[in-house]
């Protein structure tokens, strides 16, 4: 295992969670209010993705996950 010599990227933590929720279809209600931060931020990187298809998002997770190794 490696360790960290800085802290990661809110768009590094956000990629596992928005492309897995991405593969699983279009985002869809409504935004998360204000105040909600976090859910915010997972909706609006869900909604970046909008269109891709799900053989094109699990390349995205395959090819990410292999160049962090």
């Amino acid at each position: 295992m490696k360790t960290l010599t800085k802290r990661p990227s809110n768009e590094d933590f956000l990629f596992p969670i928005r492309t897995t929720s991405k593969a699983g279809g279009d985002v869809s209600g409504s935004r998360p209010g204000m105040l909600d931060m976090v859910g915010r931020a997972k909706y609006d990187g869900w909604a970046k993705l909008k269109g891709m298809s799900k053989d094109d998002c699990y390349e995205e997770i395959c090819g990410e996950s292999e160049a962090r190794c």
